[in-house]
């Protein structure tokens, strides 16, 4: 401008400030600055900035100017942008407003809250602090991470550790149970075969294999497009459908048995590496692998 600052409008006419008439350099300024200097630095093929959606137009704009650039050619820019935690009237929380909690704070409460539950309160000493804590991280993590990043969510304790379709506990329950399923049957566990007669299963076994290997072989589109709800929604058809086959299936009685197991153990694997994409750790296998923890396992998981 005429005044000494410096303005750019976009295709669609909106305008970004990078320098006010005083001197000043404003927020788009460092942001081109820092993508420079990324580029500069460590050669990216895509830089994805991770920040609110009201950020949505600043970020189209500051892309939109670095890719005129002639050092940036090359780069691809995205922003994933994520909704808010609200109120219950809908209004989103603000950390300026001083009235959220710091994350230390937040994990005091959910231990808290755990606490109140009968199953963690039962578990020996020697498991129960790394049961809470894979517990309450993996809780938060996913109940985050569950819908679609954009779309906003009010945060309930209620909602987040109840052992219910839909949530973290409910997962690694399931893990637990193929855990115990394969300690039962352990003689043939020593004999997996990753090969295994896919076609000569129980039809509820065909489907567990088939929502297995459809979550196995989505993972990399799923992370492609950030869509980490998506691979929630993948690995809960998963354990529903592992579920489905543990009531219909007496794996012990069976004549496949062997082949079960096998199944079973490619099932397990595949819950824990989407689990170890998401951020999540499952239950340690001792909790239901040690038969001498006062009968904890029967209580804690049916089985």
């Amino acid at each position: 401008g005429e005044d000494g600052s410096i303005i750019y409008k976009t295709n669609k006419n909106y305008p970004l400030m990078l320098k006010k008439s005083n001197g000043a350099y404003l927020y788009a300024m460092y942001d081109i600055a820092a993508i420079y200097y990324r580029i500069q630095t460590y050669n990216p093929d895509q830089i994805i900035y991770v920040v609110d959606k009201r950020q949505s137009d600043h970020f189209k704009a500051v892309f939109e100017l670095c890719t005129k650039m002639n050092w940036s050619n090359h780069v691809k820019f995205k922003h994933v942008a994520f909704g808010f935690i609200v109120d219950d009237k809908g209004t989103p929380l603000k950390t300026k407003s001083g009235e959220n909690l710091y994350l230390d704070e937040l994990l005091e409460i959910g231990y808290k809250e755990l606490s109140k539950q009968d199953f963690y309160n039962k578990l020996p000493s020697g498991y129960k602090e790394i049961v809470m804590k894979n517990t309450l991280y993996g809780s938060l993590k996913w109940y985050d991470l569950r819908s679609n990043y954009s779309s906003d969510y009010q945060f309930k304790w209620e909602n987040i550790l109840m052992n219910s379709a839909g949530t973290a506990p409910y997962i690694f329950h399931a893990y637990a149970r193929i855990n115990s399923l394969l300690f039962k049957n352990k003689e043939n566990s020593l004999f997996i075969n990753k090969d295994f007669n896919v076609s000569s299963l129980p039809q509820e076994g065909i489907d567990l294999y088939k929502k297995s290997q459809i979550l196995n072989e989505q993972i990399f589109l799923l992370i492609n497009d950030n869509a980490a709800h998506s691979l929630e929604e993948k690995l809960l058809d998963v354990v529903k459908s592992f579920h489905f086959f543990y009531e219909k299936i007496n794996i012990s009685s069976s004549k496949q048995k062997s082949n079960l197991i096998s199944l079973l153990f490619f099932v397990q694997t595949t819950i824990e590496d989407t689990c170890n994409i998401l951020g999540l750790k499952t239950y340690p296998s001792q909790i239901v692998w040690e038969n001498s923890l006062n009968n904890i396992n029967s209580y804690a998981f049916n089985v």
